[in-house]
């Protein structure tokens, strides 16, 4: 089954210059009054149609028209998504057995990896481990108990805020860490390569329109 994608032309209205879209238009597209642009539109996304709909409705002077066109899934598609799928499992079950053989559970060697690799700085705070890791607050906080229990991170309090606190990899932990980086990284020259090529297969026939 298709993916049926549309885009909503409309004409930006002269005589509203303080509308979001006018501003919007002429920040990022630097438009003319009366210019058309074309703002993308997904069927399988009513709630967001609905509100460009209301946009419209706000901001413009009329719809000049809309267009569909349909995207087919093709045998091929299937083929590369499924590649892709079974080359990132063998990657994901290498980084599982990899955290247990040096015994830990993998979701600890990601708290680690997170902490150590989160971007300016090597300590993290609870709130930030749970948005690095996609799990509740809780969840994360318990996780970060469990390493601290282990020897293998530390709780500081900040030196601008005392009520904020990081977390951060102790000399243990960040031993831990190194070895199993190291290993990850040799399994990603293996890996790596097939799924940058699938990813170009995905990119190349998006392109080409199929």
């Amino acid at each position: 089954m298709g993916r049926r994608v549309g885009k909503l032309r409309i004409d930006v209205e002269q005589n509203d210059p303080g509308s979001h879209l006018r501003r919007q238009t002429d920040r990022h597209l630097q438009q003319k009054p009366g210019t058309i642009i074309e703002i993308q539109r997904d069927e399988n996304f009513p709630d967001l149609e609905k509100g460009i709909s209301s946009v419209a409705r706000s901001h413009v002077l009329k719809c000049i028209g809309i267009r569909y066109k349909w995207q087919e899934v093709t045998k091929n598609d299937y083929e590369t998504l499924a590649a892709f799928r079974y080359e990132l499992r063998k990657f994901l079950r290498f980084s599982e057995q990899a955290a247990l053989d040096a015994a830990l559970a993998p979701q600890q060697y990601l708290a680690l990896l997170a902490i150590e690799g989160f971007p300016g700085r090597n300590r993290i705070t609870i709130g930030e481990l749970s948005e690095r890791l996609q799990i509740a607050a809780h969840s994360a906080a318990e996780l970060v108990n469990r390493l601290e229990t282990g020897g293998l991170v530390a709780r500081r309090p900040s030196d601008e805020d005392r009520r904020c606190v990081y977390v951060e990899l102790t000399t243990q932990g960040r031993k831990k860490l190194e070895r199993l980086a190291a290993a990850h990284q040799a399994e990603l020259q293996n890996v790596g390569p097939l799924l940058v090529g699938l990813l170009e297969r995905v990119a190349n026939d998006s392109e080409s329109g199929k």
